[in-house]
């Protein structure tokens, strides 16, 4: 079902009819029951330019060198965008590394929408006392927004014109996109832990002001 997949998705066809027709496929299917939804997990691995990774509505091909989406317009309301991020990260982490995204939930009850995150990347270089390899990661802040998706199922079953401004530029796809962008600056990061002479050199100064500070009152005050 995988190879009959991908072979139709470079020929530019939908697979909507290959999932539910073709033999290799149909004993494959499995529905999700009411309030069961998916749990993703992997990686990617991407160039260091801006662009987006997204869990979207519809089916993905490739037409024209363009990465489009095919969708029945109808089917957009009943799409659940409600998620859960349990882990996001770019790059491996470091002792003490914030990963703001981990454990943000959104939940979509009303309509569907498309929910975008704004991720700016800072390249960051951390480098352990304890190791001379240093740690090329990736630290990051986000932005976010939600676009609700309004659509009447009567309008778009009574009119002609609705099925070409479902598909237009300006349509609602609906998902939840994460759009990331690198900065133009690196962090460096260092943890340093202090010798033992160096705490006895600490130690000895703060002696030896409190020393000084007590002689003067001592002296100020005639004792």
């Amino acid at each position: 079902c995988d190879q009959l997949m991908r072979a139709s998705g470079q020929k530019g066809w939908s697979t909507a009819e290959v999932k539910r027709r073709a033999p290799q496929c149909v004993g494959r299917r499995e529905k999700l029951g009411k309030g069961e939804g998916c749990n993703l997990s992997g990686w990617l691995e991407v160039n260091k330019v801006g662009g987006n990774f997204h869990v979207a509505l519809g089916e993905s091909t490739v037409r024209d060198g363009r990465f489009i989406h095919q969708f029945n317009p109808t089917d957009a309301p009943k799409f659940n965008v409600s998620h859960t991020i349990h882990a996001l990260s770019f790059g491996p982490p470091y002792p003490g590394m914030a990963s703001p995204l981990t454990g943000v939930a959104k939940f979509c009850h009303a309509s569907t929408g498309l929910y975008q995150y704004f991720i700016k990347l800072v390249p960051t270089l951390y480098q352990p006392h304890d190791s001379p390899d240093p740690v090329r990661t990736m630290r990051y802040s986000f932005t976010h927004r939600f676009r609700p998706l309004k659509l009447d199922d009567t309008h778009l079953h009574h009119d002609h014109h609705a099925h070409a401004r479902a598909h237009s530029p300006t349509a609602l796809l609906p998902g939840v996109f994460w759009v990331y962008d690198l900065s133009a600056f690196m962090v460096q990061v260092s943890r340093h832990s202090p010798t033992f002479s160096h705490f006895l050199v600490r130690v000895c100064a703060i002696v030896g002001g409190v020393t000084t500070i007590m002689a003067a009152l001592a002296h100020l005050l005639g004792l």
